[in-house]
């Protein structure tokens, strides 16, 4: 290996949406993932990349692509977020009811620790094919901010099945990984269905050898953080002695500052200039003072094509590198280098080594001045502040707030819904159901907390209650919803704090409402026959259905094919779809079959719907003895 590899190299980027698609012939199968902070909206785009959507191609400027995406992808994927740290979109979407079941809110099971991990396990199927698996282990949290992040993506090995080189990343830390989070606190909210395919994918992980080791590197392992039972003073991975180190951090503390080796040609430190500014004095007393360095600035054209351009602000990306016994390290993921990282934490993160016959030249060349990081790294002198006392006050305050949102999230708020009597329209009164001392921990002196349904304006937010219930009133189906934004704004001492969380509560719907509210949603968007051709051709057909411009006529084509337009019924397409779900995922053929019923049911007479609904009945009988409910769709594991 060169001594001088470019590892970390800004022009070389991985983008998420690139990790998560499927290789080519491949579809999701099941997805799990982890993040500390989760956008809705963001997350809302991972059915979306998932479809194969077109390059470029606009989630809003094709509702109807969403819908088809969200229905397919949806009860795929299984998202693990911190609780109590689910950001509140700008506005509310009928289409967040569909990640609903998705979500589940869990914690660290370490008293005052958090749920920090950020990765992807994935499953891919394709007919007649075994199916593949990758792991995507990463800095950035599922949301839309865009600061530097680090992101790895390994698929599975096939040059090694079983696992015994050392070019393969065993992943049974994975498992171990997995199985803990259906322990950990609020994990029991998990949907049964969810439950069943975290199930299946631990099951199918446990019989690989494991996932390919990137080049230039030659070995590896898969680093879980603050499982239980783990020994906390172990997980620290430098070892003491003379050696060269570098960090990339946003966040440290004195503590772990004081574990880095004090002997070495090479220290460099890369954090954010506020976090450096903090430490100032602890860095200066340190036996020798590493090089420390700030993330610039930068943009750059998306594609030659696209007058857009893509940017990057601030620092968000987490790495370790240190030479060992003729070996260079890296180890990347979510972990700060902080002391509750390494401290009961629940992180994530990917340990990489490569052999070396010198020690000179590894931390420079992946973090220094001979790195492709040097183009957008500058030097940096920290300045002390008096404002230090003041800024720790504030991130305790801020920290104190998200736990006692986590521990309302952790203690399963119930929404009861129930339909007004007499009223001269429909209408929903929903009331909030939460332990009086749980919502205690909001009602502190200096603390003024409200409470709302996502789906209402923020007009409508009431004090969160002590003895009194909080209820509201809808007129729209469709905007019941479990999504509760609770915001409080904090006085503490010399500190205020804003903040606004998202927390999922459980529906309690009366018998006497429908407990589907998707078919709801989908009635609500889909109102002509057009739209639900449209749809449905997008739902079979997947990422390979083509859309207009808005204005134009539905056209739908494979490939090489020709566009057929909707008054003519694309029925060739769409027969054709239907033969391969019927043979490759009869699982997903089911799903398709619900929502023709749903969607025709209360559709009028339209000459293309007709014909779909002549095509539909040869099928019906498959999807039908479709019991796919809590198995794998292929009956392998």
């Amino acid at each position: 290996m060169p001594e001088r590899e470019d590892i970390l190299n800004p022009s070389s980027r991985l983008l998420l949406s690139d990790a998560l698609r499927p290789p080519t012939g491949y579809d999701l199968d099941i997805g799990v993932g982890t993040t500390y902070s989760l956008n809705l909206d963001a997350l809302l785009l991972i059915p979306f990349i998932l479809s194969s959507s077109p390059a470029g191609d606009d989630a809003d400027a094709h509702p109807t692509r969403m819908l088809a995406s969200l229905r397919r992808y949806a009860d795929r994927l299984t998202v693990f977020a911190q609780a109590g740290n689910i950001h509140a979109p700008s506005t509310y979407r009928a289409f967040h009811t569909f990640l609903e079941d998705a979500v589940v809110q869990v914690t660290a099971p370490c008293e005052g620790r958090i749920f920090h991990p950020k990765i992807w396990a994935l499953r891919f199927i394709a007919p007649g094919c075994e199916p593949r698996h990758r792991l995507v282990c990463s800095s950035r949290n599922i949301t839309t901010e865009t600061m530097w992040d680090a992101i790895l993506s390994c698929d599975e090995s096939v040059s090694d099945p079983d696992g015994q080189g050392p070019g393969v990343l065993d992943a049974a830390p994975l498992v171990d990984f997995l199985r803990a989070l259906l322990t950990f606190p609020g994990s029991g909210a998990l949907a049964s269905g969810h439950r069943r395919q975290v199930g299946s994918l631990i099951a199918s992980l446990s019989a690989i050898g494991g996932f390919e080791v990137p080049e230039p590197f030659k070995g590896g392992r898969l680093v879980p953080l603050g499982l239980p039972g783990a020994d906390l003073d172990a997980q620290w991975p430098i070892p003491k002695g003379e050696r060269s180190w570098g960090v990339v951090s946003p966040f440290l503390d004195p503590g772990t500052l004081r574990r880095l080796p004090r002997s070495g040609d090479t220290h460099i430190l890369i954090s954010r200039p506020d976090t450096l500014d903090r430490l100032a004095g602890e860095i200066d007393g340190l036996h020798r003072r590493p090089e420390l360095k700030v993330m610039s600035s930068w943009t750059q054209p998306v594609s030659e094509e696209n007058s857009a351009v893509e940017s990057r602000e601030g620092l968000h990306a987490k790495v370790l590198a240190w030479w060992e016994s003729y070996r260079g390290h890296v180890l990347l993921g979510s972990a700060n280098c902080t002391s509750a990282a390494f401290g009961g934490n629940i992180e994530f993160g990917v340990e990489l080594w490569a052999g070396l016959r010198k020690r000179h030249g590894w931390i420079s060349g992946v973090l220094g001045e001979a790195s492709g990081l040097a183009d957008v790294l500058e030097d940096y002198r920290p300045a002390t502040s008096d404002a230090e006392d003041e800024e720790a006050e504030q991130r305790a305050l801020d920290r104190e707030i998200e736990l006692a949102m986590a521990r309302v999230a952790l203690a399963c708020p119930r929404l009861r819904v129930s339909a007004v009597a007499g009223a001269p329209e429909p209408a929903f009164r929903m009331v909030l159901d939460v332990p009086s001392a749980t919502l205690s921990g909001l009602n502190r002196p200096g603390w003024t907390s409200t409470v709302r349904p996502l789906s209402v304006p923020e007009t409508w937010a009431v004090q969160v209650p002590t003895n009194a219930e909080a209820a509201w009133t809808l007129t729209e189906h469709t905007r019941v919803t479990p999504w509760l934004v609770v915001e409080v704004d904090a006085v503490s001492g010399d500190a205020t704090s804003h903040l606004t969380r998202v927390i999922k509560a459980d529906l309690d719907l009366d018998s006497d409402l429908s407990a589907d509210r998707e078919e709801f949603v989908m009635r609500e968007l889909l109102s002509d026959p057009g739209r639900i051709l449209a749809y449905l051709v997008m739902l079979i057909a997947g990422g390979e259905a083509v859309l207009p411009e808005a204005g134009e006529p539905l056209i739908s084509a494979h490939a090489g094919e020709a566009s057929v337009a909707a008054s003519a019924a694309p029925m060739p397409e769409m027969l054709e779809a239907l033969v391969h779900l019927a043979y490759s995922d009869r699982a997903q053929l089911a799903r398709v079959g619900r929502d023709i019923d749903v969607l025709l049911a209360e559709t009028p007479e339209a000459p293309e719907l007709q014909e779909l609904r002549d095509v539909w009945g040869a099928f019906a009988p498959l999807a039908m003895s479709e019991d796919h409910e809590g198995e794998d769709r292929h009956g392998r594991f």
